[in-house]
């Protein structure tokens, strides 16, 4: 079975559903989880249930290796460093005087 994604429109193929129930697909395009299930009932007639919702985890991630990720850790060391001097020096003029 395919379906379309509702928001972007791209196919998604969903070959277990009508075996074995249910099954989960994933847009690659617009991050869109899709969870279908099927099921026949005694009198012969088919339900189908869609739901579709668009996936935090996925749609959320953030490239780690960024520039200002990197130029923020550096600025931020070096001011580090500086204190840890400042103070380092402070200690040694109070204990010269």
């Amino acid at each position: 079975m395919e379906i379309l994604c509702p928001i972007c429109k791209e196919k998604l193929s969903l070959p277990q559903v009508e075996t074995g129930g249910q099954q989960l697909a994933y847009c690659s395009k617009c991050t869109t989880l899709v969870h279908v299930s099927y099921e026949r009932l005694v009198t012969g007639t088919k339900v189908w249930e869609v739901r579709m919702e668009n996936h935090p985890k996925r749609a959320s991630k953030k490239n780690p290796n960024k520039l200002e990720d990197r130029v923020i850790s550096i600025l931020t060391l070096g001011f580090l460093l500086f204190l840890i001097w400042w103070f380092y020096q402070s200690c040694v003029s109070l204990v010269a005087q």
